[in-house]
């Protein structure tokens, strides 16, 4: 697959990240070609058999500026690594959701919210965004990027961290598509089934289709439940 500089340039900058990952690679070439552009880390993780930690095949540049350390010394730490760079009790936590991906066999982007310590300064709250990469083996392709670098959310979570309904919640935004998202706007707007299909140009039983989508996928139970839910993620204006 290649990509222009275009291209490369609308997958760094389409923020929602978790798609960036439906793109299929098929090596650590092409990966390379891309990672440059990302607002975030890219790398490539193999675990061993015990999922004990992670040698990383591939980290991109930007890793220094986020973590403050370079991809050569990642190198040089191996499994290690992830140990330095995560607190005590989180690092087991965050190798059993790898071992639960890689071991359902699903070929899924999944996405979560973790911790990381950059080197002798503050925490770093990462959008991880993992998915399988190359069939039958034991290896992730990972974008981690820093909450402050997604938008809608930087300014919310400041003051959101400290509530554990929005960070349950975090999860169900990064799995609304960018159309389902849309259609929430247009929903908290007032904009009707027939308004919202003549606007994005499908037919009113798309639109439908997408709101039982996002009520599925967001759980909300009255049509103040999903203002809420859009206000908290940049989706829908005070």
């Amino acid at each position: 697959m290649h990509l222009s500089n275009s291209e490369k340039l609308d997958l760094a900058t389409q923020k929602a990240i978790p798609h960036f990952l439906e793109t299929e690679f098929t090596s650590v070439e092409k990966i390379s070609e891309v990672a440059s552009f990302l607002p975030g880390v890219l790398m490539i993780h193999q675990y061993d058999e015990k999922f004990e930690g992670a040698n990383n095949l591939f980290t991109s540049e930007q890793v220094t500026e986020i973590i403050g350390i370079n991809p050569d010394e990642i190198k040089e730490l191996q499994m290690e690594y992830s140990k330095t760079i995560t607190r005590k009790g989180l690092l087991p936590i965050y190798l059993k959701r790898r071992k639960e991906l890689l071991q359902s066999g699903i070929d899924q982007t999944v996405s979560y919210l973790e911790e990381y310590l950059r080197f002798g300064e503050e925490a770093i709250i990462s959008n991880m965004a993992i998915k399988p990469f190359n069939e039958n083996s034991n290896q992730l392709i990972i974008l981690a990027t820093p909450i402050k670098d997604i938008p809608y959310v930087s300014e919310r979570f400041k003051s959101a961290f400290d509530s554990r309904s929005f960070l349950q919640k975090f999860p169900v935004f990064n799995s609304l598509t960018k159309r389902e998202k849309e259609v929430i706007s247009m929903v908290c707007a007032g904009l009707t089934n027939q308004q919202i299909a003549d606007q994005i140009f499908v037919s009113r039983e798309t639109v439908k289709s997408h709101r039982r989508n996002i009520k599925s996928k967001v759980g909300y139970k009255s049509a103040f439940d999903l203002y809420k839910f859009a206000i908290e993620f940049g989706l829908a204006d005070c």
